[in-house]
């Protein structure tokens, strides 16, 4: 059984033209499988990616992404704080960070990302007036990868339901309540804003407000919506 491998081991390899792997080579084939749904083999090749070289950024993203997507946002969350270490503005990172902390119960942390990505302005962002904050929240890798097909804008209204969604699991009624219309205002998760926002107004005693929430999200065909509306506004004065 062969332990190590030297150079004089590698030589023939090399003299017959094998290619060995980069760290960048490890992503493309990562993005390609998960694109393909072999999430597990594409993890296998960001681990691959790292191991070649612990401070590559959009292999730490994207095991981050991936890590998340697959239940261990504890990895995730290691992943993107590597990344902030070398990078502390990367809004990549902090917005995929965010959502991590999120999902496992830590949602003043999760707050504290969201608003840090907020106050993040490249000067791209800034010279405009979209309203659009430039993030990588996925990686969809072509067959030519580079950064610039990487690329994933997630609007500054995606941001807010995030922060809505935080806010409601803080019992934070008038800020989620802030930031869930700021979302429906977007246009962003409309149906399941005006939702959450019905049952917050019900809750609150404003049944008139919260009814007509409820009956705009069935309309849009939202279940819970449906069912929340029957049991609560249906037959009502309002």
């Amino acid at each position: 059984m062969i332990r190590w491998l030297t150079i004089s081991a590698l030589l023939p390899l090399v003299l017959s033209g094998c290619h060995i792997r980069t760290a960048d080579d490890h992503l493309r084939i990562a993005g390609e499988l998960e694109t393909a749904g072999q999430r597990d083999s594409a993890l296998f090749h960001l681990n691959e990616a790292v191991r070649k070289d612990g401070k590559h950024l959009w292999a730490r993203i994207e095991r981050g992404a991936l890590r998340s997507h697959l239940g261990d946002h504890a990895g995730a969350i290691a992943d993107d704080d590597t990344v902030l270490a070398l990078n502390p503005d990367n809004q990549t990172a902090l917005f995929n960070r965010a959502l991590a902390k999120g999902r496992m119960g830590d949602h003043v942390g999760a707050v504290d990302d969201l608003e840090a990505v907020m106050q993040l302005k490249s000067p791209e962002w800034a010279g405009n007036n979209d309203g659009r904050i430039h993030v990588f929240l996925k990686f969809t890798f072509s067959p030519g990868w580079g950064i610039e097909s990487a690329e994933f804008e997630v609007p500054h209204e995606h941001v807010a339901f995030e922060m809505a969604m935080n806010y409601l699991e803080l019992d934070s009624a008038s800020r989620a309540y802030d930031w869930l219309s700021e979302s429906i205002h977007g246009g962003f998760e409309v149906a399941n804003c005006l939702y959450e926002r019905g049952i917050l107004l019900l809750r609150q005693g404003r049944n008139q407000e919260g009814c007509t929430d409820l009956e705009q999200a069935a309309i849009q065909r939202h279940t819970e919506a449906r069912n929340a509306w029957t049991r609560h506004c249906a037959g009502s004065t309002r």
